[in-house]
């Protein structure tokens, strides 16, 4: 690359998020440092006493209720599906240990709470994308899950799956920390 040619780690990130949002039809806005993506999530409810194993037994725990041990096992119980949302943030803005460009992709999951901290670490092992953090977020420190890419060398396909997949793991910790779609 020539001198007048020079990367740009915010180019390539406005590119890849403008392709990502035009294919998902999603809204794209701006903050200081990147941008900020309004990603739908959605999930398969039972009705009726029935549980969602992964997420409702580990929210009970976590709120310290009782677990329920009754498990849907009628393959024709009634479903429906529940909606949130989840903000992604995707910034350009860190340097690796040799000063390379580093995309960052993150999402707020809660506010920073000493009591969150041994179950962030404990289900760091088991993410698909990424790991638990605490960033400051407009002046206010939060739980994060965060991934990070060379901003040289990262693809569309692994940016778009690094979106998706934390916006749906952060929104179910969102869940099971705060029991609401606030953040």
């Amino acid at each position: 690359m020539s001198e007048n040619e020079k990367f740009d780690p915010m180019v390539r990130m406005k590119e890849l998020v403008e392709q990502f949002c035009a294919e998902k039809s999603v809204d794209l806005s701006t903050f200081e440092d990147g941008f900020i993506l309004d990603i739908p999530v959605e999930y398969l409810t039972y009705v009726s006493g029935c549980i969602d194993e992964d997420m409702d037994c580990a929210t009970r725990a976590i709120q310290g209720v009782p677990p329920v041990v009754e498990k849907c096992l009628d393959k024709k119980a009634e479903t429906f599906v529940e909606q949130r949302r989840q903000f992604v943030y995707i910034t350009a803005n860190r340097k690796g240990l040799d000063e390379e460009d580093i995309i960052q992709v993150f999402t707020i999951c809660a506010p920073e709470e000493e009591r969150f901290y041994k179950s962030a670490l404990l289900l760091n092992m088991n993410l698909p994308f990424g790991a638990f953090a605490v960033s400051q977020v407009e002046g206010q420190n939060y739980f994060v899950m965060v991934d990070t890419y060379l901003a040289s060398s990262v693809t569309y396909e692994e940016l778009a799956l690094s979106i998706m997949c934390l916006a749906k793991s952060g929104d179910k910790m969102e869940k099971m920390l705060m029991g609401e779609d606030n953040l």
